[in-house]
């Protein structure tokens, strides 16, 4: 879910985007850009410029040759406009990107999706991605202001769904993404996996990694910032978003050593680094959304939401927990199970 102006809109990963009543999720129909942009994918993860007061969005337009098409929405007269194309044979499957306060950084990872199989084939399109060991990540640095691509960095192949942050540092873009161990991670995921634990279970593995990209000499160096598996990362992204920031809340798992499906929450403090989890036996936690108190003074001062199941009742609630010390202020059950989803949002 995001909201473009004044109106809401439900967002997969195709290039639809469907508006809907905030106030009873009623479906108003297709939200009709003016434009004539055409792709077939684009990210569930645009960015807002709070400075600029803009929208920016990756998509891929597949075909014999495909094309990454990096742009930005105008929700008042619903238009996109072509910042640049960048043309590839193979596109990267591309879930999210990230922003800094000059650039685009878009991340080509080395799991890509074969346009030949998805176009003559009857396979679902996770069965059309691969993970490809002889390909290279390419961070594309883009201009906001003028699209121009300023620099490409090269460095090991990988891959991450989700991106925490990114900010600028003198002449450095550090890059914090949640990269994969999985390299079978699409092929994991289906139903005949899931429905059986012990055929799915340790799947999942993923660590936050930190990329710092220099624009000087064109280098790239990684660490691991934090090993325990962390997913579905948020933010104070009111505050922090393209900036340095020290917070991040995601989901996790009470016992990296034998993990089947999300059932903790947790906060990754990097400056110095250290983590708190909240869990409870018999729940499974859904991503977590920060919210910031309105007369904040530091950056962890709010509220975190996460919708979670109740196996052991039967039931969903949905939790409350204080984001600086990450216990437990309240709940509030619904009388039946709501059923796992993912990327939802708060607005106020």
């Amino acid at each position: 879910m995001q909201k473009f102006g004044d109106e809401y809109v439900a967002l997969t990963e195709l290039s639809k985007a469907i508006s809907f009543d905030p106030k009873d999720l009623s479906t108003l129909g297709d939200y009709g850009f003016k434009d004539k942009l055409n792709m077939v994918f684009s990210t569930a993860h645009p960015h807002f410029d709070f400075e600029k007061k803009k929208i920016y969005n990756v998509g891929i337009k597949t075909s014999f040759s495909s094309t990454y098409i990096i742009y930005e929405i105008n929700p008042i007269n619903k238009t996109r406009k072509v910042l640049t194309k960048i043309n590839c044979i193979s596109p990267s499957y591309t879930h999210s990107f990230a922003m800094t306060q000059d650039y685009i950084v878009f991340a080509e990872y080395s799991m890509k999706i074969n346009p030949f199989e998805l176009l003559i084939t009857t396979k679902p399109i996770s069965h059309t991605i691969y993970f490809e060991e002889s390909r290279p990540v390419k961070f594309h640095i883009i201009d906001k202001n003028t699209g121009k691509i300023t620099k490409v960095f090269e460095t090991e192949p990988t891959f991450a769904f989700h991106h925490v942050n990114a900010y600028q540092k003198g002449e450095e873009i550090i890059l914090d993404a949640i990269t994969s161990k999985n390299k079978n991670i699409f092929q994991d995921l289906t139903f005949e996996n899931i429905y059986n634990p012990d055929s799915f279970r340790n799947k999942i593995k993923t660590s936050l990694e930190r990329f710092r990209l220099s624009l000087s000499t064109g280098k790239v160096e990684n660490e691991i910032l934090f090993k325990d598996i962390f997913e579905f990362p948020n933010l104070n992204y009111l505050q922090n978003n393209s900036k340095d920031y020290r917070f991040s809340y995601g989901t996790s798992f009470k016992d990296s050593n034998n993990c089947f499906f999300w059932d903790s929450l947790i906060k990754v403090d990097l400056k110095p680094l250290n983590s708190l989890k909240w869990d409870q036996e018999d729940c499974y936690v859904n991503e977590p959304f920060f919210v910031t108190n309105p007369e904040s003074e530091s950056e962890d001062d709010g509220i975190i939401l996460s919708l979670i199941l109740d196996a052991h009742q039967k039931k969903s609630f949905l939790l409350f927990l204080d984001a600086l010390t990450f216990e437990e202020i309240a709940r509030v059950y619904v009388p039946h199970i709501i059923p796992y989803s993912l990327h939802g949002q708060f607005f106020r």
